[in-house]
């Protein structure tokens, strides 16, 4: 009985330490101060190429010298994230360690010759 115990307790602990990170929404305002229309906009990380869905939802973009308030959902452990933004021309630009924790506000630049 008393291996019972023990065994249930173990379990337990286990179960307490596999208990997924938490997650809240951040609301960032992205601005657009490049030559193109922002299209998509990702979250992840560039180091590894994983990014989220696109935030900007099915036919939102962000136009040339404008904004959009942006909900994005993070690990409440980690506050640091790129963010990529993809223009209509299929150009990406990445926006390295943001810290959504203390950020309310990005902008991206693309420089485009030509335009």
């Amino acid at each position: 009985m008393r291996s019972f115990r023990a065994f249930v307790a173990a379990i337990a602990a286990i179960a307490l330490l596999a208990v997924p990170a938490r997650a809240s929404t951040r609301r960032v305002l992205v601005l657009n101060q490049g030559n193109a229309a922002i299209m998509y906009l990702r979250v992840g990380s560039a180091a590894n190429a994983k990014w989220s869905a696109d935030l900007l939802g099915y036919d939102d973009a962000i136009a040339v010298g404008r904004g959009m308030d942006v909900a994005i959902d993070v690990d409440d452990t980690t506050c640091t994230y790129d963010l990529q933004a993809t223009y209509d021309d299929g150009t990406t630009q990445v926006a390295p360690s943001v810290d959504l924790c203390s950020t309310d506000r990005v902008s991206f630049y693309e420089p485009l010759p030509g335009r």
